[in-house]
């Protein structure tokens, strides 16, 4: 144990600035487990391990060297030992950093996709990971929008940029950088635990959209339209069905509501998550069932789609009761 303690007393213990917390990884070595082995069968089960006073010394001996504390469940920094050689290596975790965006330009992927020449993740994760010096990033997003649909609302995500050189990073200017070109909006609200990631993926509220028609209606269609209120069962959609499962999907629809702007005619439609607001209208050669074409015996499609509220109530209490716990 002497040499252990002198090993790991004379180590360096590099971090990023920024950094509050570690925590160690311990590396199985023939030394080590050949101690484990003589404790298990010569001392009770209620003895200390051997393992357990290597673990606790380390982590005494590395809160002296470091301004770090201890953290089980989220460290900044995690330090791998062996015993009785000491450290190995420091590995800087991920940041991860809770926002929402808005797509203000159609014909942008969610998602990196070689097909389109830009993502929303490309465009927020790039800049981020160049003020942190990460080496990747990865868009953790509560659902998404069409390709060539936009976003008025703002779609809650969390970014995740892998093994930064700093910690430091200034939300307010990052979001401002972000969003020079115009391209996307992005509120970055701040950063959250590894266990947020399953928060917001998990989450999937209800939402608003303006969805722009290719026909103009009588006022006997938009009054038909606008009683309407209810379940709607949706098979697969045959622009998804090659990589989604074929199967029926029933979800409320809770307003339909006629409209007509410079743009042209619309509707505005809220609906719960999951629902396919294209195929709502223009029926899918009936694979929805019932759709306003249906409702008012005119085939109408859907030519400008745009995400105008997203419920996100219940992500934005978790997000709150971390910051304040």
């Amino acid at each position: 144990m002497a040499s252990y303690i002198a090993n790991l007393s004379n180590s360096q213990f590099n971090y990023p600035a920024g950094s509050t917390s570690f925590y160690i990884s311990i590396a199985s070595s023939p030394q080590l487990k050949a101690i484990m082995d003589k404790e298990e069968a010569h001392f009770p089960c209620t003895a200390t391990s051997i393992k357990t006073v290597v673990r606790d010394k380390s982590l005494s001996i590395i809160s002296s060297k470091t301004p770090l504390v201890p953290d089980f469940t989220a460290p900044d920094v995690t330090y791998k030992l062996s015993f009785p050689q000491g450290l190995l290596s420091s590995k800087s975790n991920p940041i991860y950093i809770y926002g929402k965006y808005k797509k203000l330009t159609p014909g942008i992927s969610q998602k990196r996709w070689a097909k389109y020449g830009s993502s929303v993740e490309a465009i927020i994760g790039e800049k981020l990971s160049d003020l942190v010096g990460a080496k990747e990033y990865y868009m953790h997003a509560s659902g998404r929008e069409d390709v060539d649909a936009i976003n008025t609302a703002g779609r809650p995500f969390v970014m995740e940029l892998v093994e930064p050189t700093t910690r430091e990073l200034d939300l307010v200017k990052a979001q401002e950088s972000i969003g020079r070109d115009g391209m996307v909006a992005v509120s970055l609200l701040g950063f959250v635990p590894p266990s947020f990631t399953n928060v917001v993926t998990d989450s999937h509220g209800d939402k608003c959209y303006r969805a722009y028609i290719d026909k103009e209606l009588s006022e006997q269609q938009r009054s038909i339209i606008s009683s309407f209120k209810g379940i709607i069962e949706q098979r697969t959609p045959t622009r998804v069905k090659h990589r989604r499962a074929d199967k029926v999907r029933r979800r409320m629809v809770y307003s339909v509501i006629p409209g007509k702007d410079s743009r042209g005619p619309y509707l505005d439609i809220c609906a719960e998550a999951g629902t396919y607001i294209k195929e709502f209208i223009s029926g899918d050669a009936g694979r929805t069932v019932p759709s306003v074409s249906s409702l008012i015996s005119l085939p109408i499609s859907c030519s400008f789609l745009v995400v105008t509220n997203v419920s996100t109530a219940y992500i934005d209490r978790v997000f709150s009761k971390q910051r304040l716990g």
